[in-house]
């Protein structure tokens, strides 16, 4: 059944970063996946003593008109353009669509088909028994707290510019983007991007939703260097 508990995205990232000092870690980098990209972005911004760097994993740019979500293929479409336009009626047919998707083995299944159908470049890697069952486990974390889910697909769309203009003012600031994601288009985030001169864009080659399952290790490059470039830019300015 749907949980009660409010859901406070930069919340949960400040909780993360008091485990890692009460653990004796000082994170160098924050990276936030889709909407905890933006999580991430606001927590630093907030946040003036974080000295880190901050990445931003397939989470497009701040959503500031509707015409945003026209390019987008069927079913992120309707679900954006829904949490833009009335954000309230977006909870209930989100419980209803976890509920359904427990019910039994071959409705998760279902689900996961469904998720992946219109991206190929996923659609193919969820051949492998392995990555079929870590796409079907992050289904499964995302359909079964729909409370959290949808609290957190209304708080991504949502104008965080002020938030990423400062933090890019500061810190050393990257966005990571699969080359085959099905809704966020390069081209648009790279045009944004250029507005902050300090912000820097690096495409995911062969990758697209499944990229942190998939190709680990190219993320933590990207990572590395952005981190390195960064801290080189600011110095710059």
């Amino acid at each position: 059944s749907m949980e009660r508990q409010e859901t406070d995205p930069v919340g949960f990232v400040a909780a993360m970063v008091q485990v890692m000092h009460a653990v004796g870690c000082c994170p160098q980098a924050l990276t936030g996946h889709a909407m905890s990209g933006v999580a991430v972005i606001d927590y630093a911004a907030r946040n003036p003593s974080y000295s880190g760097a901050v990445v931003a994993l397939n989470s497009g740019v701040p959503f500031t008109d509707r015409k945003q979500f026209e390019h987008m293929p069927p079913v992120p479409k309707r679900v954006l353009w829904t949490v833009w336009d009335c954000p309230e009626l977006f909870y209930a047919p989100f419980a209803f669509a976890s509920e359904s998707m427990q019910a039994n083995d071959a409705c998760e299944i279902a689900f996961v088909d469904d998720q992946y159908k219109d991206i190929p470049h996923d659609l193919k890697l969820i051949e492998d028994p392995a990555f079929y069952d870590l796409a079907r486990i992050a289904m499964r974390d995302f359909m079964t707290t729909p409370k959290r889910s949808a609290d957190d697909l209304v708080y991504w769309v949502h104008d965080w510019t002020k938030a990423l203009v400062s933090v890019s003012k500061r810190l050393p600031t990257l966005f990571l983007q699969s080359e085959h994601h099905d809704f966020l288009r390069y081209n648009e985030t790279e045009a944004y991007l250029k507005k902050l001169p300090c912000v820097e864009l690096v495409e995911l080659a062969d990758t697209a939703q499944l990229c942190v399952f998939e190709k680990p290790a190219l993320i933590a490059d990207a990572i590395s260097g952005g981190m390195d470039r960064g801290c080189e830019r600011l110095s710059a300015n």
